[in-house]
């Protein structure tokens, strides 16, 4: 049926980057790696070993870092959703992108005029043929041609107190999603 594997944050965060880190989501690829999404960028274990990627927009695409580089909040990876592809969709504190199945930035969505309805993306869920991007101010649908204005959602115009994000998110089918916030 399988197995458990436990990893302490030393077996894979260097010793100057655990102080003030935040753990944010894991992911267990169809590929066989498993992706922890941290404050500090993504570290990422396959073939036996941990390795620390950052998003870099300058280089175009996920590179490995050394634990002296420092992490930017596009590398603050809040949330992970694999696409059909293997490439990724990640949610992090500045914003959108898409990465292709080799880690190049497809996509990057930063602003309400590319249709991002909240910079800092808390939660993503794989919905129809792309993903909701969900934070404090709303949702957002992207599939591979961009956004999709039609299915945008402010969540304050529906009772969620502003500046507050989503406790989760989740799909019941193809035509609704149920979204969770605390208090309000």
């Amino acid at each position: 049926p399988g197995y458990w594997a436990k990893y302490e944050l030393a077996d894979y965060v260097p010793r100057q980057l655990r102080d003030g880190l935040r753990l944010r989501t894991l992911h267990a690829a169809r590929d066989g790696r498993v992706i922890v999404a941290t404050s500090a960028g993504l570290f990422i274990r396959q073939k036996g070993f941990w390795l620390r990627y950052l998003v870099d927009p300058r280089a175009g695409k996920l590179v490995q870092a050394p634990a002296s580089e420092k992490a930017s909040s596009l590398s603050d990876v809040l949330s992970i959703v694999e696409k059909p592809d293997g490439g990724l969709w990640l949610g992090t504190a500045d914003g959108l992108v898409r990465l292709s199945p080799a880690g190049d930035i497809e996509a990057r969505y930063q602003s309400a005029a590319e249709g991002l309805a909240s910079r800092r993306v808390s939660h993503l869920v794989p919905w129809r043929d792309g993903v909701v991007a969900a934070g404090a101010d709303g949702l957002s649908f992207f599939d591979m041609d961009g956004a999709d204005a039609g299915l945008s959602v402010s969540l304050n115009a529906e009772g969620t107190p502003a500046g507050q994000e989503p406790a989760f998110v989740a799909t019941l089918s193809p035509d609704e999603l149920l979204v969770g916030a605390n208090g309000g």
